[in-house]
């Protein structure tokens, strides 16, 4: 079960690296808030990808909601577009708006990393289901 679980949380090291590498490096130089639907993926793959060996925390519960809706928005969008450094996307008809901005991928990032972490110490102990 050790390396099984190692593997994954392996994995979940990876997203969690790819999406701080989008908001570190890729963000900076392209100024394209769009990007940030990138790395909010990444976020989801990790926070799923560690729940595999850990039960998911309360926080992580929360994030991986935000997450899953804003991409689950963007891909029932009907127009999405840039302004003022956040990425809006809006339904058919503008009725329902949702905004993310860098400063709130990187929140989501940083609840991200906490739970990597703490499920890579727990199975580190033995502490796993």
């Amino acid at each position: 079960m050790a390396t099984s679980s190692n593997a994954v949380l392996r994995e979940a090291n990876r997203e969690v690296q790819a999406a701080d590498h989008v908001l570190s490096v890729v963000y900076p130089l392209v100024r394209d808030p769009k990007v940030l639907l990138g790395a909010l993926e990444h976020e989801r793959r990790a926070i799923e990808s560690a729940t595999r060996t850990v039960p998911v925390t309360e926080d992580a519960a929360g994030a991986l909601a935000r997450i899953t809706g804003v991409l689950d928005g963007h891909a029932a969008a009907h127009t999405v577009f840039t302004r003022g450094g956040r990425c809006v996307i809006a339904d058919c008809g503008f009725a329902s708006l949702m905004e993310i901005d860098h400063a709130s991928v990187e929140r989501d990032l940083g609840v991200v990393k906490r739970f990597v972490h703490d499920a890579g110490k727990r199975v580190a102990l033995g502490k796993v289901q």
